[in-house]
């Protein structure tokens, strides 16, 4: 007989076995179901697509936990084989043996003292499945995890023993799982939800749609919107030529005169006169034409430049909510900000050039539009490097400005200070106010 002896001390006992999460996946409304949308448990790993009416099924793992054990004489050695259960003890014990189903349901009560010596006793039958028997005495406890088929029961695998060896503090039978189903759907802000038990039936999971309209600036662009988290913002970077009252903003093609001006202005990369790439790229201003000291208004009614706390709050959102490279709540979220197309590639895992088709999870569509500045005002980084202005300033010197910054080697995004009030950047655009869903 194989018998595996386990000796608990100073080490959390863990038993997994299988339960199932199931659920629908809809709209706001509740009324219009989703399929394809992608569920995922992000910590075991399962995955699977919602069918057409909307439901999904996902198998996890629930896990069994017991507080951590603290040394003391072993007074109980205890195995099943064969639909016995067999103990041993090494003196008179008052003894609870309960058996529970895997997910935690408690089936049958045996209360009796035994003598010191070996002890056998006969498992009750309930159908082929998987149970638990827990057997206590004063502040102890012990787990044994077993299969029954056919009136027939046995331990997982080889047969099992445990060799007890401690103390155990509030031990509890939960069959739990601590894990975060995901739920993921093109055109929908994802969905995070904590899930405890293993065996959840009827999740009722409703996905926010991200397209929020348009915008048209004084011009007559037209700029699509979306939704994230509870900010709207712009998908195109800015290209008015005017200011919302529908005063001109300076244009300045030239580096050097560029370079020294004290006044709002606007250029195109690389002074392009192509309307494909300006309605792409958008354009690119200086500090004074979006400072919000000035009177004048770049944005249109309803909207404004965001400050930097709002791109931190976009990115909290992000990482909060699984838009990261790896799929968890890290802060390599860069990529599922940036646009599928117009970066350099990157051989770094995970960073935006890296595999574009995996990019923009967010919908944000960032391009690297490139910047001008530095020396005499030239033209650089275009699809290497995204900025965009924030209205905050800072301390770090008397011109210092706070910019939001994507590099396409990079899966890190981050707000950068102390750039210079002549600097040409992009820039986006965030709704006044946003009802809360």
């Amino acid at each position: 007989m194989n018998i595996i002896k386990v000796l608990i001390t100073n080490v959390l006992f863990v038993s997994a076995s299988m339960g199932n999460i199931s659920g629908i996946v809809t709209d706001t409304s509740g009324i219009i179901t989703l399929s394809g949308a992608v569920v995922q448990l992000e910590k075991s790993g399962q995955m699977v697509t919602t069918g057409t009416d909307g439901h999904f099924m996902l198998a996890s793992t629930s896990i069994f936990n017991k507080s951590k054990q603290q040394p003391q004489s072993s007074k109980l050695f205890a195995k099943i084989n064969n639909g016995r259960l067999s103990i041993k003890v090494k003196e008179k014990l008052p003894l609870e043996i309960k058996i529970y189903t895997i997910h935690g349901k408690s089936i049958s009560k045996n209360l009796q003292t035994i003598d010191a010596g070996i002890h056998h006793f006969l498992l009750p039958h309930f159908g082929a499945g998987t149970y638990l028997c827990i057997i206590k005495w004063d502040n102890n406890e012990v787990i044994l995890k077993y299969n029954s088929f056919g009136g027939v029961s046995g331990s997982t695998g080889a047969t099992q023993s445990l060799f007890f060896n401690g103390l155990v503090k509030e031990a509890k039978v939960t069959a739990v799982i601590d894990d975060v189903i995901k739920v993921k759907k093109q055109g929908y802000l994802n969905c995070r939800i904590k899930v405890t038990n293993s065996d959840t039936n009827g999740i009722e999971i409703k996905m926010i749609e991200q397209d929020a309209g348009t915008l048209t600036d004084i011009d007559g662009n037209v700029y699509h919107a979306i939704r994230i988290g509870y900010q709207v913002w712009t998908v195109e970077n800015f290209r008015g030529t005017k200011y919302n009252d529908g005063t001109l903003i300076f244009h300045e093609p030239d580096s050097i005169q560029w370079d020294n001006l004290a006044i709002p202005a606007y250029c195109y990369y690389n002074n392009t006169t192509n309307t494909d790439s300006i309605k792409k790229f958008g354009a690119l201003y200086n500090w004074y034409a979006i400072d919000p000291e000035n009177p004048k208004k770049i944005a249109p009614v309803g909207w404004h430049v965001p400050s930097g706390y709002e791109w931190i709050t976009l990115k909290n959102y992000l990482i909060a909510n699984g838009y990261s490279s790896s799929g968890t709540t890290d802060t390599a979220i860069a990529k599922s900000m940036a646009a599928k197309i117009d970066w350099h590639t990157s051989t770094i895992s995970g960073a935006i050039g890296n595999d574009l088709n995996k990019n923009n999870e967010s919908g944000f569509s960032a391009l690297g539009g490139g910047y001008r500045g530095g020396s005499r005002g030239k033209f650089d980084k275009i699809s290497d490097q995204g900025i965009w202005w924030s209205t905050t300033t800072v301390l770090c010197d008397p011109f210092g400005r706070c910019v939001w910054i994507l590099n396409s080697n990079s899966d890190i995004t981050r707000l950068g200070d102390c750039w210079v009030s002549s600097n040409g950047f992009s820039l986006r655009l965030v709704k006044d106010s946003v009802r809360l869903e």
